[in-house]
């Protein structure tokens, strides 16, 4: 079988041969159910018996008795396309599948298509449009317009209209017609078309038209009317052209050339990707129906760098198929600068230690602050810097930079601990100035002075644990937290001394807040011969208008055994005594009773008579001596 044949309605075919072959002999054909009959075709020898119907290919021997199959036969396919003898009968134009199927003696098999091909008139014939006729309204002929526009045609294509693809004998010759538009339709003889614009010609411009979007919204202008743009932003132009005659030849985006020509473009940036962006125009350049639509989608680079000269004039041009032409206005886009795109929101403050000499890792704390303000994608930021003292400065994508935000609006201090006031029977340590000495039996007090660098403290909470939590009420001393061990004689209480939390300048260098430890540690405290586990801790959190709280852990510590100081004349000098423990941490504060040092000769020397009995002075505690003995100085 052959793989392709092709025809026209009319063609006689006379060379569709099927040749079938086998070594042992065939046992039938089959042709696919899906072959579709070709008009005016035959097959006078396809096989076939009584026996099996058609396609049997067996042998018989004169009692009908199969004696093989056939290992040769031709059928052979004829006939006039599109011709049921001879009525006319064309078939529809197209590619139609002929598939068979030969099966032999053992049930081996071989399958064969054929492409058959029906071609239309249309397709061998080029018919063209009459002379130009002019017109009132190329969109809504009259009658008399479309009988000259058909007129024009027959007269051009004379030879189509004679031959036998438009008419032969009784056949044919369908009407010819012109749509109100000037489409000319010509049917021929095989039911295919060919449609032809009419050429006609009017004396009215088109008219264009044109919009600007940044990112689909209306853009803003400058002072000159141009629309302003963004780094990173989506311009989007669409331009329109339309005519009274519904069709145009021509609408591009165009620029002003040399000599002041309008040179159209294919790409709004003009090739420059790398610098500024693109965005590809389609331009139109032949016949078209109007109104028509462009749309340029312009990409402009994330990182273009900001320029007073980067100004951008375009204009639309449109043409009719009779030569008229109109020209837009001009209309501009001009580059912003990001910094002035959006305004910039104040961060939260950031603590830091020293707000006039950030570590690095306040700098980038700083730096998050505003991005959580100001969202990096969002303001399309490249970078923020961020100066020692807390004054950052935004640089945007296109390399512009915003005013500097101010250290006042950038970063804040934590509260912090001055210094402590000692009152009666305190004494803070030389060494360290968060420790406080006392003696037991003997009321103390102790001004603990707290500042903020922004002179306000809000809140002020006293706690036994470390978590910063907000305290429930302006002065919080949380349930436990003070030292009360009644047993033991001891009572230790913190409260509000100022009283005077959340007022302006109330926690200054010059006028610090106070929060008062007072109390004593009672005569029958008992210690652990472990001096680690002698110890209170206690928390002081102050909280600014930034809500920023700084944990101040109040330590206090006991002796190892309790003692009470001895009250001795003047005449009796007392050595210095050492002291222990000196280790602590800023925030720290240690309230230390002396531990037992051993005997009283090691530290006190008494060069005069000693008296037999003695009394602490405010206490109940009286001391009998007993004994003494020379001491050495």
């Amino acid at each position: 079988m052959p793989k392709n044949l092709t025809f026209y309605n009319d063609d006689a075919v006379t060379d569709f041969t099927i040749k079938l072959r086998d070594d042992k002999g065939m046992d039938r054909i089959e042709a696919s159910g899906s072959n579709e009959r070709i008009t005016g075709l035959n097959a006078p020898d396809y096989p076939g018996t009584r026996t099996r119907g058609l396609g049997d290919l067996w042998t018989y021997n004169t009692r009908g008795q199969k004696t093989g199959g056939v290992t040769s036969y031709d059928i052979h396919i004829s006939g006039t396309v599109g011709r049921d003898g001879t009525a006319w009968n064309p078939k529809t134009p197209g590619t139609y599948p002929l598939k068979y199927k030969v099966i032999d003696l053992d049930g081996l098999y071989d399958e064969k298509t054929t492409e058959f091909t029906i071609k239309g008139f249309n397709e061998r014939n080029e018919p063209v449009s009459g002379d130009t006729v002019t017109v009132n309204n190329p969109a809504s002929l009259s009658p008399t317009e479309k009988a000259q526009i058909l007129a024009n045609f027959k007269s051009k294509n004379e030879t189509i209209l004679s031959g036998t693809d438009y008419v032969k004998d009784s056949e044919g010759r369908k009407e010819i017609t012109v749509s109100d538009t000037g489409l000319i339709t010509l049917t021929y003889r095989d039911n295919t078309v060919d449609t032809v614009q009419a050429n006609v010609t009017d004396a009215t411009e088109p008219t264009v038209d044109y919009t600007v979007k940044v990112n689909n919204q209306t853009p803003k202008t400058d002072s000159d009317g141009r629309f302003i743009f963004y780094a990173g932003d989506r311009i989007q132009i669409t331009f329109t052209g339309n005519d009274n005659f519904g069709k145009l030849t021509e609408l591009t985006l165009n620029k002003q050339g040399s000599n002041k020509k309008l040179e159209p473009l294919n790409d709004f940036f003009e090739g420059n990707s790398t610098k500024w962006g693109s965005g590809a125009v389609d331009n139109i350049t032949s016949l078209t129906t109007a109104p028509a639509t462009k749309t340029v989608d312009v990409t402009v680079n994330d990182n273009m760098q900001w320029s007073s000269g980067n100004k951008f004039s375009r204009v639309v041009k449109a043409v009719d198929p009779s030569g008229n032409s109109k020209i837009s206005s001009w209309f501009g886009v001009v580059q912003g600068e990001l910094k002035d795109r959006l305004p910039v929101t104040n961060p939260e403050l950031t603590t830091v230690a020293n707000k006039n000499n950030l570590t690095g890792e306040e700098k980038t704390a700083v730096k998050n602050a505003i991005y959580a303000k100001n969202a990096k994608a969002d303001h399309r930021i490249d970078d923020i810097e961020v100066q020692a003292d807390g004054t950052a400065t935004i640089v945007y994508n296109d390399k512009t930079r915003s005013t500097p935000i101010p250290q006042s609006a950038t970063v804040n201090e934590r509260p912090t601990i001055k210094n402590l006031t000692p009152g009666p029977n305190a004494k803070i340590d030389g060494e360290n100035p968060r420790k406080i000495i006392v003696y037991r039996e003997e009321e103390f007090s102790v001004d603990v002075n707290l500042t903020d660098d922004r002179g306000r403290l809000d809140q002020i909470k006293v706690h036994k644990n470390a978590y910063n939590e907000r305290p429930s009420r302006d002065f919080e001393v949380t349930d436990g937290t003070p030292i009360v061990e009644a047993a033991n004689g001891t009572r230790i209480n913190f409260t509000d001394k100022t009283s005077n939390l959340g007022k302006d300048g109330n926690a200054t260098d010059a006028n610090p807040y106070k929060v008062t430890i007072s109390g004593h540690v009672g005569k029958g405290q008992s210690v652990s011969a472990n001096a680690s586990s002698n110890i209170w801790n206690r928390y002081i959190s102050g909280c600014d208008q930034s809500t920023t709280a700084n944990n101040i852990r109040t330590k206090m510590k006991l002796p190892i055994m309790p003692i009470s100081r001895l009250q001795v004349h003047a005449s009796s000098p007392i050595r210095a005594l050492r002291q222990h423990n000196k280790s602590y941490s800023q925030g720290d504060f240690q309230m230390e009773l002396f531990p037992n040092l051993g005997p009283a000769e090691n530290y006190i020397s008494i060069s005069v008579d000693v008296p037999t009995a003695a009394s602490t002075a405010g206490t109940r505690t009286t001391y009998k001596m007993e004994e003494w003995r020379e001491l050495t100085r």
